[in-house]
């Protein structure tokens, strides 16, 4: 038997220290430093190797600090071999007298310069006079006044002064920013190329109007919600190239259309209803109107079967407002005692404001089995209900339909009189208000 011994390779691995500064201004240096990148990307090292990266620390450390402010550091840095190819680099820097902003000159002229989305920049400018110099801070207010003017129609817009002059010896930056808006283009005609609904029902989604100022958040939220209809697949809602002599912007919507019905199946488990299965149907378009229709059926260990449907009409603004016609059937089981309850009715939902509105009426008929030996009233006995009510709801500003996590107001009222051919009266009101604070800092 022969035995070999070898010994493994071992990988070259160096270690960098930084003292000095912050932990901003630290991430920043270790982004710079080739030695960092080296240790990332696994690379091997030797001696002439380090030797040569360590000439770069001072000039990538300097380097690193010019964006906070700091253009004359001190950096002092060593390189201790540890053996077996391992090295430990140590990095202590000063970063000495800061350049603070001087003069601050930011301007936007032209048509636009009164608009209110301009003058929220020019309020709430992070470059201050006496603060510290961040180049981010600059940079980010010449991006910011860009992508105002891109996004809200200043299509011509064009920054005629773009001026960041730092004088180190005299710690000391001026800033000059002036952007000329030019005027703002508007909404032409609307192309629509699809073959799934109604054209006048996909121009109901639509989001602005021919001839409004041309703002791209709301072609975003055109897009948004048609694709929330679930009537459409590969959804595109693009401005064209616009027109710089009548500064008009044509919008193309192209759109396939969409599986048209959606099938699902799940087995679950509650308290109230012990395990359960549910099968759902839906046919997203019954026509070319936008109608659609859904139906959930659920049999479980206590509410034995239950089949709930739903018949929706869009109307108005389709993204928000539909009439709905909904009917329940149910059998529950909760000890002796069977229910049988059948419930159908309309419900108008729409939204003005930042508030949502259901106006509803449901009819409803439930029949209890009680066993024969029962104390009170055996056999047979049914009840009848016309109920109307309405639900109101605070919703966010552009509220486009979607499910909400949390409303800070919600309100439910439901009622009924024997005037109404109901067996009973009753009024009932159920008010909910959320809050959210915050307990702690954020976690990420």
């Amino acid at each position: 038997m022969c035995l070999i011994a070898g010994q493994l390779a071992h990988a070259a691995s160096v270690k960098v220290e930084i003292r000095g500064v912050d932990e901003e201004l630290r991430a920043n240096v270790l982004a710079y430093l080739s030695f960092e990148r080296y240790r990332k990307g696994g690379a091997d090292l030797n001696a002439d190797t380090v030797e040569r990266l360590h000439n770069r620390v001072e000039r990538e450390v300097q380097a690193a600090l010019k964006p906070f402010g700091y253009y004359e550091p001190q950096v002092e840095s060593t390189i201790t071999d540890l053996g077996h190819n391992d090295w430990r680099v140590n990095i202590g820097i000063t970063p000495g007298k800061p350049v603070l902003i001087g003069h601050v000159d930011v301007r936007v002229d032209g048509p636009g310069e009164t608009d209110p989305l301009f003058q929220r920049i020019l309020r709430h400018l992070p470059l201050r006079e006496g603060e510290r110099l961040k180049h981010s801070d600059y940079e980010s207010v010449k991006t910011e006044l860009q992508r105002t003017a891109a996004t809200y129609g200043y299509l011509d817009a064009r920054l005629i002064r773009n001026e960041l002059v730092v004088d180190p010896p005299n710690y000391r930056a001026n800033v000059a920013l002036e952007l000329d808006t030019g005027e703002r283009y508007r909404f032409g005609a609307t192309s629509i190329q699809q073959k799934v609904v109604d054209e006048t029902l996909v121009r109901r989604y639509l989001r602005y109007h021919e001839g409004d100022p041309f703002d791209l958040t709301q072609v975003l939220r055109t897009q948004f919600a048609l694709d929330d209809s679930q009537y459409f697949s590969n959804l595109e809602v693009l401005p064209a190239e616009p027109d710089r002599t009548t500064r008009i912007v044509p919008v193309n919507i192209h759109a396939d259309p969409s599986r048209r019905h959606h099938y699902s199946f799940g087995p679950g488990y509650a308290t109230d209803t012990g395990a359960r299965g549910t099968l759902g149907f839906e046919d997203r378009r019954i026509n070319q109107h936008g109608h659609s229709f859904s139906l959930e059926v659920q049999a479980a260990q206590v509410t034995r079967y239950s089949l709930q449907s739903r018949y929706n009409v869009p109307f108005g603004d389709p993204a928000v407002e539909k009439l709905t016609l909904a009917g329940t059937v149910e059998q529950r089981q909760l000890a002796d005692v069977t229910t049988h309850t059948f419930s159908v009715g309309p419900s108008i939902t729409e939204v003005a404001g930042s508030w949502q509105h259901v106006w509803l009426l449901t009819a409803t008929r439930t029949t209890s089995d009680l066993p024969l030996g029962a104390e009170f009233l055996p056999g047979a006995h049914t009840d009848r209900l016309l109920v109307p009510g309405i639900d109101l709801a605070s919703v966010p500003k552009g509220y486009l339909g979607e499910a909400l996590f949390e409303h800070p107001f919600f309100a439910e009222l439901r009622g009924s009189h024997t005037a109404l051919g109901s067996d009973s009266n009753f009024i009932q009101l159920h008010l909910q208000v959320e809050r959210v604070f915050r307990l702690g800092r954020k976690w990420h």
